[in-house]
């Protein structure tokens, strides 16, 4: 019997129900230990796993205020810019019950500054 190619298949669990079911295959070169190859083959793969879920784990970020996943950032610098565009101080007084909601410093601060620039002119 000649082995050709080895191939590793596992199945990891992800976030939210989901599952993360790669696959990889390796062809056998003369000499080969068949199963040195497998053994490579599922390194290769729980290698891959350990770096796409701290890949995962790096873009995501928790808000523990309200429990929300957004990648790093986005949410507080989207917010900032449509502080930003406001060009009224109502404008920026509808912005309260949002960024006092989120128990976040930086953007509280940020509103409060914007809104000390309307009020000195």
């Amino acid at each position: 019997m000649k082995y050709i190619k080895a191939g590793y298949n596992r199945k990891f669990p992800m976030e939210q129900f989901g599952n993360e079911n790669p696959y990889v295959e390796i062809e056998i070169e003369d000499g080969d230990d068949p199963l040195a190859v497998l053994q490579e083959a599922k390194n290769l793969l729980y290698k891959f796993h350990e770096q796409s879920v701290k890949q995962d784990e790096e873009k995501q970020v928790v808000d523990i205020s309200g429990g929300i996943k957004t990648t790093r950032g986005s949410f507080t610098q989207s917010i900032k810019k449509d502080i930003d565009k406001e060009t009224t101080l109502e404008g920026l007084n509808t912005f309260d019950v949002l960024v006092n909601g989120t128990k976040n410093p930086e953007l509280i601060s940020y509103l409060e500054q914007r809104k000390k620039q309307f009020k000195n002119g």
